[in-house]
């Protein structure tokens, strides 16, 4: 794996400078038993799979990174990544708007006419009684796949960018829709990289008239939206295929596997069988009793979808010990 990891630093120019600390683990979702880094902010965590010849990794390249080097050769290394296995957990994508084109008060005065489409939340830190410098936007949650930013990139930057930028943050099955729709071509090419980067971020996010129709589809597009599309020659956008979104009672299971579970081992030393069984019970009563309207939306949607029954293996498949209690 150190042979790995310092080659994937090379390709990004930070070749000879990976300081690993092999003894120093850190938590990122699940535990990793070996750290190592870059001077310029490369993340590497890693521990080996037992039984096997092969190690779980993490890799976080921040944009700085990517930056470094040409976008092609970085393409080229990402898909060598991606022949071995990885899958992102989160993409940004940034456009950067230098006519300053949008301003923030039309995207506001959109959200208050309900003219927002396919994001819910939003929030922002503009002073109205100030100018509109140094603003931020937050289209979307940021617990959802799918959150926009638009800022002003000037005073992000320090003067060094003089831009609005619309910054598209993908995680979780968004980001792997990018990741493998961006390899699909056999060959770099330049010009469809940045039109499938245009696109996902305009498609993320529409402004259209509701006053119009009551079927958002015919809806008109604002019209300083329909020409910013036009001024950034996209196609108006491309929504990726999404992988179905699991049952949130599995990611429930999955955290508490992730999270819990080793808690749960030393209580059960500690109280004994019978103990432990009996603090299991009065966990249940109590939380039966203080459960609100979220965990019956959550237990009535399960059951409404149609979902398979919940496996008590639920992201356990290669886990050693599944055999060892058959159901």
């Amino acid at each position: 794996v150190r042979e790995e990891i310092n080659a994937v630093a090379s390709r990004f120019l930070e070749e000879g400078a990976v300081v690993f600390t092999e003894d120093k683990g850190m938590q990122i979702g699940r535990y990793y038993q070996s750290t190592a880094r870059t001077p310029n902010g490369c993340l590497f965590a890693y521990s080996p799979v037992e039984g096997s010849e092969y190690f779980d990794v993490r890799f976080s390249i921040p944009g700085k990174v990517l930056k470094r080097v040409h976008f092609k050769l970085a393409w080229k290394s990402l898909k060598r990544l991606r022949s071995l296995g990885l899958k992102p957990t989160r993409i940004d994508i940034a456009l950067d708007d230098y006519s300053k084109q949008i301003h923030p008060d039309l995207i506001r005065q959109a959200i208050r006419d309900n003219n927002l489409i396919r994001i819910r939340k939003t929030r922002t830190n503009i002073d109205d009684s100030a100018p509109c410098v140094g603003f931020t936007l937050y289209l979307g949650s940021r617990q959802s796949n799918c959150m926009l930013r638009y800022y002003d990139k000037f005073t992000e930057s320090g003067g060094a960018l003089d831009c609005w930028r619309l910054e598209l943050e993908a995680k979780e099955e968004l980001a792997v829709s990018i990741w493998d729709v961006l390899f699909q071509i056999p060959e770099y090419d330049e010009s469809w990289c940045k039109s499938l980067f245009l696109e996902c971020v305009v498609g993320s996010l529409d402004f259209r008239d509701r006053s119009h129709d009551s079927n958002i589809a015919r809806c008109p597009r604002l019209c300083w939206w329909e020409c910013f599309i036009e001024d950034c020659h996209s196609s108006g956008g491309v929504r990726l295929p999404r992988a179905k979104q699991e049952s949130s009672l599995k990611k429930k299971l999955a955290w508490v596997n992730r999270q819990v579970e080793t808690t749960l081992a030393m209580l059960e030393q500690a109280l004994g069988r019978d103990g432990f069984s009996h603090y299991i019970q009065i966990c249940l009563e109590s939380g039966r009793r203080r459960f609100g309207k979220v965990h019956e939306a959550m237990l009535h949607l399960h059951s409404e979808r149609g979902c398979e029954r919940i496996s008590v293996y639920e992201g356990r498949q290669n886990d050693e010990y599944c055999n060892a209690f058959p159901v």
